[in-house]
């Protein structure tokens, strides 16, 4: 596969600012020439008045009209493109700053393009996903799921809603979906495809920015739901309606003035009268949903564009029809009602056509028509998008980590052969690429205790590794040289802190996280355990008495797992009694200031302690 770095990314983004800089001088020059035609054709008008050569001069005025007319077409369409090339600039720049880690500026880069958007929105809980932190989930908080530096705003491309869901859903339950060892490699299949090309990913990030499309559709959702249809009888009417006008019509060969007028004015009084029926009936059928164009729009852009580039993989093209009709005809459907309601968007308008003919009660028609043939399928529709949105989240990774790989699966339902880790040079996503430092472990049906002093990376190492597994669930590519694993539940305990609210304190609330730790490991289902200093809220007896209890209750055949402890007679008691513990440690160095850490795992047991130093470097003792 070709590799694609930061610089590739900067490079689209220049190539996209000097289409920006041509953009912005083409705007700039019709702006001039709308102005100029504009006043010329006013000119003009006031010159046919002024000096009575209607034909001439209002026949020149109109010339010039309608060449502003056309040129403001034309402007128009410069803006949106304008509008558009600058989201694909925003797009490729997000890709470097994810790809350099730098966060801060992808933060304010968000912040640049939402600034002009009415209703401000809180990137924090939306774009880095704070939103979707469970406080009490299995390992939410412990593997940085969400945040400002989260595995959510490194991996996630999404600019829809429910992109940001279907995403967060990957990330919160994927392991426990029960996907098929066939199904993660459809969407490994998926995933490369997308990756092939990143221009296809950023095009379609930009078609999203450019539809505005980061909001909820709370009421296309809800009018999906409750559609309701115009009574038959009153359909009919609003059908026979615009014949009315034949009275006048005919009066017309009475060639009497009177009947003519009264004829008219009668049709009038009849589609008004029908009118203000219709908007005291027909209100709710609307739903809400009267200016709703530009998101429906945005939608069948989105998947026109993932039908044309991608519509040849078959997962992709199951998961962009979800519904019992196609995607693309619910929307079309839809798009087509709403280019009615268009017209009745300002009250003069609505009223000019009403008074013609029942524009209310056609659109209300069909609205409901569209409601009973397409509405429960728009929701599955959007989640569907969604979810190819997550898909390219999980795409992001072949470009985020110069190493990367898909993983392979245990090919068994057996839950003792699911117990298996194989990781070959695995690495941290959220680190530094350049100079994160790669390490391999292997657990088969076994539990590895990590040694070694403190900041030496054993509980980084524990990460990457529930990190890797949590990716691989997703089908996504995962930052390793290889990978083999079995479909393991992931459960960790790793952030404890106390809590005044509840009355817990941190002893307390580890015991808590423990407990639901064996409870899930009595389930007999596979499962990948990561536990970071276990019991470090107690005396060192305690600890170690707890800490084999835990152990014991965990060596089951369906279980493997990690525990890094500074507790050297618990794993004195481990030698003695226990047969399934693989043992891994971290090394390091001193000079005269300072520890030198090579973050390298090795078999074994490490019995050394940096605390005494650490806290001489700071100035205690």
């Amino acid at each position: 596969m070709t590799s694609f770095d930061t610089q590739y990314f900067k490079d689209l983004s220049e190539g996209y600012s000097s289409a920006i800089d041509a953009a912005d001088k083409k705007s700039t020059m019709l702006s001039a020439v709308r102005l100029v035609l504009f006043l010329a054709a006013a000119v003009f008008a006031i010159l046919a008045f002024v000096r009575h050569e209607l034909a001439l001069f209002l026949s020149i005025a109109v010339f010039f009209l309608v060449c502003f007319i056309v040129v403001c077409v034309i402007h128009q369409k410069i803006k949106d493109k304008n509008e558009y090339l600058k989201c694909l600039k925003y797009a490729s720049d997000g890709y470097a700053y994810r790809i350099s880690r730098d966060f801060k500026s992808l933060g304010e880069s968000v912040k640049e393009r939402l600034s002009e958007r009415a209703g401000s929105q809180d990137i924090r809980k939306t774009v880095f996903g704070e939103k979707y932190i469970v406080k009490d989930h299995e390992y939410c908080i412990d593997l940085d799921l969400f945040g400002p530096a989260s595995l959510f705003a490194l991996y996630n491309v999404s600019e829809t809603s429910f992109g940001r869901d279907a995403f967060a859903d990957e990330l919160l339950r994927s392991p426990k979906k029960g996907r098929t060892a066939e199904e993660l490699k459809a969407r490994q299949n998926a995933c490369a495809a997308m990756a092939e090309d990143p221009e296809k990913l950023i095009e379609y990030q930009a078609c999203s920015m450019a539809g505005h499309l980061e909001n909820y559709p709370e009421a296309l959702i809800r009018f999906a739901g409750n559609a309701k249809t115009v009574e038959p009888a009153l359909a009919l009417i609003a059908k026979i309606m615009p014949f009315l006008w034949l009275i006048p019509l005919g009066m017309i060969f009475t060639f009497n003035t009177l009947y003519i007028r009264g004829a008219f004015s009668f049709v009038i009084l009849v589609n008004l009268i029908f009118w203000i029926v219709g908007v005291l009936k027909n209100s709710s059928c609307f739903g809400g949903i009267e200016r709703q164009k530009r998101q429906v729009s945005g939608y069948i852009s989105l998947v026109e564009k993932i039908e044309a580039d991608y519509g040849s993989d078959e997962y992709i093209k199951s998961l962009i029809n979800p519904g019992k009709n196609a995607s693309i005809d619910v929307l079309k459907g839809l798009m087509s009602v709403m280019k009615l309601l268009d017209l009745r968007s300002q009250p003069i308008l609505a009223m000019f056509f009403n008074l013609i003919f029942p524009l209310d009660w056609y659109a209300a028609e069909r609205l409901g028509k569209w409601g009973m043939t397409y509405g429960e399928d728009l929701e599955s529709v959007l989640e569907g998008l969604g979810r190819c949105e997550a898909l390219m989240c999980a795409a992001n990774g072949a470009f985020l980590t110069p190493v990367h790989s898909f993983p392979e699966f245990v090919d068994s339902d057996d839950p003792s052969e699911n117990a298996y880790f194989n990781g070959d040079k695995v690495v941290h996503p959220l680190l530094m690429p350049d100079t994160a430092v790669s390490n391999s472990v292997l657990l088969d049906s076994k539990i590895a205790i990590i040694t070694g002093s403190n900041m030496s990376g054993k509980t980084t190492l524990i990460r990457t590794c529930g990190v890797c597994a949590l990716l691989a669930y997703s089908g996504a590519y995962v930052p390793a040289e290889s990978l083999k694993l079995g479909r393991m539940n992931i459960v960790s305990s790793m952030r404890i802190v106390d809590s005044l609210e509840d009355n817990m304190s941190t002893f307390r609330s580890e015991l808590i996280r423990i407990s639901s730790i064996i409870k899930a490991s009595k389930e007999g289902s596979p499962m990948l355990f990561l536990i970071d200093e276990i019991f470090r809220g107690t005396n060192s007896d305690d600890r170690t008495a707890g800490a084999l209890t835990v152990l014991n209750s965990l060596s089951k055949p369906y279980i493997c797992g990690f525990m890094t402890t500074h507790d050297y007679a618990l794993v004195d008691k481990t030698v003695e009694s226990m047969k399934n513990i693989a043992y891994y440690h971290f090394s390091d160095r001193y000079t005269d200031d300072s520890i030198v850490f090579d973050y390298i795992l090795t078999e074994g047991i490490s019995r050394e302690s940096n605390a005494a130093f650490l806290m001489k470097l700071v100035g205690i003792g």
